[in-house]
């Protein structure tokens, strides 16, 4: 062949590269949130959160601006009123030894009432992901929904994710990670997994992909905790996503008002380093278990103490709450012997209801450390907390809630329970028992009125909630 020719194939070459997408196999989850401008409900401020890989190659990264794509009604109409915004980039910082945390806010104004998604399109996944097929063929797809309407009262402020700490998978033992979030409106909130959808900037519409569940993770309905079961241990890359709804009490009806999601990418490898964990929680200078709900008023201070252990010896323990930038009035410090305390100055103002705090725990182990991270319940009532030894019934955390045709609620202790659900007037309607893990579920007859049923254990020690729609 001869060199001009040769030089003008090298070149073609070259340009078709220039041109044709990168493969963004930096992406490894995001996320979208909103808020409200005070006295116009019409105008919000989002942010986007989007998770870098640099593992491989540091030079793949996000545009400085982003597309955000505004759409009423579902994607097969197309509405005269959707749009399309940018976001741009307000900041970027390292959150772990090969992940980058980018940062993207702007404001919108919407035209019209009705229920709104927001939503990315980052294209592509990575390649090899073991439970999606041809995954670097998929865009990346989130969003957040929103509902306005002057009838669910004031303007909806989304949930916030709460713990910035990207799961992983170190050899065959139990680990524990957060999806847990904030509302600010202390709307109430329920958790989910559901399928990862793709989406391109060409076709921004969420769309199926070949994906399987992730065989690790389950999630806690109530909390947003995340937890690994039973699982056979395979090496690789997996993608999985969550949901969590928000609803309101409007008018004696549960409404949902909004929603936000998160996508996101973790690693399994077979590591020999065993995870640190939580060991012992105190409530100022009393014992509590760490999977109870803890009570607190509005306008008062909660001190809670926690112990943490790690199997490896001479591992250097340190804490951590991503919470302490969200939550108003919550600080983290650490103390001696791996000890932690969180200190709460609940304001007067915050909304009565649930408030999840997640609490991390890392060792030093080199190259990756091992973390948990765990999730505690807080319940701001304003009901006059007890002074004495007497103790109030614990109040247990039913899903859904709302719910239709059945309800489930988990015991803190295993075993067969008997209990007993009353409704408003304390008439007995229903008599259960628990299954041998502490689990109940209530099915009750269709004839059964809409309203509000507690369900009590025999020794009066536990108690659920339960709100029939």
């Amino acid at each position: 062949m001869q060199k001009p020719l040769l030089y003008q194939l090298l070149f073609l070459v070259a340009f078709l590269l220039s041109i044709l997408p990168a493969r963004a196999s930096h992406i490894i989850g995001g996320e979208i949130s909103y808020r409200p401008f005070p006295n116009d409900p019409r105008r919000y401020y989002v942010t986007a959160k989007l998770y870098r890989d640099r593992s491989y190659n540091t030079s793949p990264d996000f545009a400085n601006e982003i597309t955000l794509y505004c759409r009423k009604s579902n994607c097969a109409t197309a509405d005269p009123d959707n749009f399309t915004a940018n976001l741009g980039r307000t900041s970027s910082t390292t959150i772990g030894p090969t992940t980058d945390l980018r940062v993207f806010s702007g404001e919108v104004t919407l035209p019209s009432l009705g229920n709104w998604t927001l939503s990315l399109a980052e294209e592509n996944r990575s390649y090899g992901i073991f439970n999606l097929s041809e995954s670097h063929n998929y865009g990346m797809y989130v969003d957040a929904e929103l509902r306005l309407d002057p009838s669910i009262g004031a303007a909806n402020t989304s949930p916030v994710f709460t713990s910035d700490i990207v799961p992983y998978i170190s050899g065959n033992q139990f680990h524990r990670f957060s999806f847990s979030t904030f509302d600010a409106d202390g709307d109430s909130l329920v958790y989910q997994m559901i399928s990862p959808q793709g989406a391109s900037r060409v076709a921004p519409c969420p769309r199926a992909i070949p994906v399987t569940p992730s065989p690790h993770f389950t999630i806690n309905p109530a909390t947003g905790e995340l937890s690994t079961g039973s699982f056979t241990l395979v090496l690789g890359y997996y993608v999985m996503a969550a949901r969590v709804e928000e609803y309101r009490r409007v008018s004696g009806q549960w409404i949902k008002i909004g929603s936000v999601m998160r996508d996101m990418m973790y690693r399994t490898w077979a590591g020999a380093n065993q995870n640190p964990a939580f060991t012992a929680l105190a409530v100022g200078n009393t014992s509590h278990p760490l999977d109870q709900t803890i009570r607190v008023n509005p306008g008062r201070k909660l001190e809670l103490k926690l112990d943490a252990a790690d199997p490896n010896s001479g591992s250097v323990l340190r804490f951590s709450s991503e919470a302490t930038a969200i939550l108003p009035g919550l600080s983290l410090q650490s103390l001696p012997n791996n000890q932690v305390r969180l200190t709460w100055n609940v304001p007067a103002t915050l909304p009565l209801g649930r408030y999840r705090i997640p609490v991390t725990v890392s060792d030093n182990t080199s190259p990756t450390n091992g973390t948990e991270v765990r999730t505690l319940t807080i319940l701001v009532t304003s009901q006059i907390l007890a002074t004495t030894s007497f103790r109030l019934p614990t109040q247990v955390a039913a899903y859904p809630t709302p719910f239709r045709e059945q309800v489930q609620f988990q015991l803190s202790q295993p075993g067969s329970r008997s209990l007993l659900v009353v409704d408003g007037l304390g008439r007995a309607v229903a008599q259960l028992t628990s299954r041998p893990d502490g689990s109940v579920t209530w099915r009750p007859t269709p004839t059964l009125a809409p309203g509000l049923y507690l369900a009590r254990t025999a020794d009066g020690q536990e108690q659920a909630r339960l709100l029939r729609e």
